[in-house]
């Protein structure tokens, strides 16, 4: 009876001690398998992560920002293509205010006159600003800025076209000068004239073609030692040009060759 007793106990173990192997076993395996699945599954790239993070997460400030820096913001980027259209064409200037514009910025330049002889008498010598001439009176060949019309002392000078007197004044070397602003941007200068002229003409007097604006005379120290004659030189806007381009002068070389 005895013997009966412990062998049911010994059964009774051993079968405890088989089904807690076969848990433990069945515990060891699905441990292994899921350890093995965590093995298997790729490791997330930080720098994905990151970037995933950054594109999902948008700062709307910095987008307004970058829009600024553009000169566009987010709404006027999704803006209708009809409203863009409408807004450039709205900016357009129409062709009357085209017209005006360009009115107001193209220059307006004025004809010159038509010139007139101012003395009467023959060029003895004429404008060569780049070939020097000889001079007389200084006895070596200098360049010479105008041309030399013969006439005796006293002889009226006349204003060669409409204009205004600009200056009259007095050099060491060229003697009296008086000068006359006409349009286009011309002005014509006389010199070598009578003293008498800075008392009978001022700056500012307006002259018509043909009146009698100085007389001549013997001033012009450095010409001096030439025939009486009346220096003229001219310029048009700022450029110094020959007289004679522009007034039909009667040379003095030209009666000695008829």
């Amino acid at each position: 009876m005895a013997n009966t007793t412990v062998n049911k106990q010994n059964r009774f173990l051993l079968i405890t001690l088989v089904v807690l192997l076969a848990a433990a076993a069945i515990l060891i395996a699905v441990t292994g398998s899921a350890n093995k699945k965590t093995e298997d599954t790729p490791p997330v790239d930080n720098k994905t992560a990151e970037t995933s993070g950054a594109v999902e997460s948008r700062n709307p400030e910095t987008e307004d920002t970058i829009g600024k820096l553009f000169g566009k913001t987010e709404q006027e980027s999704s803006a209708p293509e009809s409203e863009k259209t409408a807004e450039t064409e709205k900016s357009k200037p129409s062709a009357a205010e085209s017209d005006e514009v360009k009115e107001v910025s193209a220059p307006v330049t004025e004809p010159l006159p038509s010139f007139t002889v101012p003395v009467n008498g023959m060029v003895s010598k004429t404008h060569s600003i780049d070939v020097p001439v000889f001079s007389c009176t200084m006895n070596d060949y200098r360049t010479h800025t105008g041309v030399d019309i013969l006439c005796e002392v006293g002889t009226s000078v006349v204003a060669p076209a409409d204009g205004t007197i600009g200056q009259v004044w007095e050099e060491p070397m060229m003697g009296i000068c008086l000068n006359v602003i006409h349009r286009g941007g011309a002005v014509t200068t006389f010199k070598g004239l009578a003293s008498e002229t800075l008392d009978f003409i001022t700056a500012g007097t307006d002259v018509v073609r043909g009146q009698a604006i100085a007389a001549s005379g013997s001033t012009a120290l450095i010409e001096c030692g030439d025939e009486p004659h009346v220096h003229m030189e001219m310029t048009v806007n700022g450029e110094i040009v020959d007289p004679a381009e522009y007034i039909d002068f009667e040379y003095l070389s030209d009666s000695f060759e008829g």
